[in-house]
């Protein structure tokens, strides 16, 4: 999510969203609303609780877009250790039906909300504060300030583009998959190749339009574009180094019911070319509007330069990134499924406990 020329959206966005997504439901007929909405949830017919399956639809876009838009919500990032205990304990209370009178869905629902906004789905430890989907636009919004206000040089472009990286990177690290222990060693050559990688890509792309020679109507195109292609080329990279380590350890396949079936190296190909997908999507997002938005807006009077030109960018790259990060996350289920027959042979002719064959295995595809 390279913002040296997108930034990101007020935080806003996400309940506009929610309430956007929940107004065109209700004219499709699809829910109903509560009276009093959930700070945590959309203004939706409360489903009957339900520990293990998602609150919305994960077989659908929008369900699973509704899920993540959820979880970019900024509120969630106050969400501490002792959030968190506290809703396991509730949880824990509705499963040995020990709930006080009173409790609703809702309340069960915003606890489980709580609790995997900050606890990562395979380790069950708490997921960094930063490196959390509530955290990411906040985050980045002094790294964006640092790379609009820094001099156009090439040790601010390299400086800012390597903070930038490496928190793509961390980000990238702690929403993987972590079926295997990780390799300290393996871990830090990743993280050099990614950080070299990505900004090389993305400040070398940058440096070689200013030496090409080009008509001012195409450098004026290829100003607004390239450094976003850069931007997203560099993401996916990084995305990809950081997770390299699942290729040749392989991820846990598990069946429907939990019961872990082994460990897969086909399925960790599949979760990172899915996560590769999403990093394009996510990145045609927020590259792709921002140029469209800002020329228009600079053919009806937009400054190019100052401080109303800067918060006027800031503004619409935020605002595109908080957009695309649910859009760009969505496009797979975050439990990815595979065929039997794509996996490797030992994973064949599996029966369940009921002596039927298994022709379908569960994964972790991270985020």
């Amino acid at each position: 999510s390279d913002c040296s020329h997108l930034r990101h959206l007020p935080f806003t966005f996400s309940h506009q969203l929610q309430e956007s997504l929940s107004s065109l439901e209700k004219r499709l007929g699809s829910f109903d609303f509560l009276r009093e909405p959930s700070p945590f949830s959309f203004k939706m017919l409360v489903p009957p609780f339900d520990p293990v399956k998602p609150r919305y639809d994960q077989g659908t876009f929008m369900g699973r877009l509704m899920h993540f838009v959820t979880f970019i919500d900024p509120r969630l990032a106050f969400v501490f250790e002792k959030d968190v205990e506290e809703a396991r304990k509730v949880l824990k209370m509705w499963k040995d039906g020990t709930l006080p009178s009173g409790v609703t869905d809702e309340t069960l629902w915003e606890a489980r909300t709580r609790l995997e906004s900050a606890v990562h789905p395979q380790t069950d430890e708490m997921v960094p504060w930063m490196f959390r989907m509530s955290t990411f636009v906040p985050v980045n919004v002094p790294i964006c300030a640092g790379m609009l206000f820094a001099p156009n040089t090439m040790f601010h472009n390299i400086f800012w583009q390597w903070i930038n990286q490496t928190y793509n990177a961390g980000f990238n690290f702690c929403n993987g998959n972590k079926s295997a222990d990780t390799d300290t060693k393996k871990l830090a050559m990743s993280y050099a190749g990614a950080s070299f990688v990505s900004v090389g890509l993305s400040v070398g792309l940058r440096e070689s339009l200013k030496r090409m020679q080009m008509s001012p109507g195409v450098r004026g195109v290829a100003n607004a574009f390239v450094p976003f292609i850069a931007s997203g080329a560099a993401g996916v990279a990084n995305a990809l180094m950081m997770r390299s380590q699942e290729l040749f350890t392989g991820i846990e396949v598990v069946g429907e019911n939990g019961e872990k079936k082994g460990v897969s190296k086909n399925a960790a190909q599949k979760a990172l070319s899915e996560i590769a997908f999403s990093r394009v999507v996510l990145s045609a997002c927020v590259l792709g509007v921002p140029p469209l938005l800002l020329g228009g807006l600079g053919r009806i009077g937009l400054p190019s330069a100052g401080t109303i030109r800067f918060l006027t960018e800031w503004t619409v790259v935020t605002g595109a990134l908080a957009g695309a990060l649910p859009l760009g996350v969505a496009v797979f289920p975050q439990q990815g499924e595979i065929l039997c027959s794509q996996l490797e042979p030992e994973f064949r002719g599996l029966k369940d406990k009921h002596g039927n064959e298994i022709h379908r295995l569960l994964y972790n595809k991270g985020i």
